[in-house]
Order: C-alpha cells, then structure tokens, then sequence
C-alpha cells in the first residue's frame, strides 16, 4: 500500500514539474534560465523518484509465482554446468 501512495505522489509531482517547466520556460528571458528551469524540473520529478524507488526496495511485492516457474539460482547453473 505504501508503494502505491508513493507512486501516486510521484505522478502528482511530475504532474506539477510540467507545469512548472511550461511556465518558466515561458517566462525566460535567457537560455541560462531555461536550462535553470529545466534543472529545476528534473530535480522535482528525479527526487521523488529516488524515493519512491527505495520504498519499493524496502517492501518488495509478493509473487504469485508457481515452483515449477522460479528460476535457479546462476551458482546452481554454473555447478550444474548449464553455462
């Protein structure tokens, strides 16, 4: 649950950061200040990101996935000598 509420806020601020860009950038009056806008923007969406990326980390989701389906480990393939 905590994973969604994070994503959720991540596309809210990504939301807000394009209307930010679009306003400043309209408002620019020199590429320094586009490209301090751009930054600007990037930073709004990438630390969110981040963020919600570590929180993900931290409380994985469940697979549903069959025995048979898991994969084996890379070790047990090299001792199998399947490379």
């Amino acid at each position: 649950m905590l994973v969604r509420i994070c994503w959720a806020g991540t596309a809210l601020v990504s939301g807000f950061s394009l209307l930010t860009l679009a306003s400043d950038l309209s408002r620019a009056e020199s590429a320094p200040q586009q490209a301090a806008a751009a930054a600007m923007a990037v930073a709004w969406v990438v630390i969110p990101y981040v963020f919600t990326r570590s929180v993900e980390g931290l409380f994985p989701l469940k697979e549903n996935a069959s025995p048979k389906a898991t994969p084996k480990s890379a070790v047990a393939d090299l001792a199998a000598g399947q490379y």
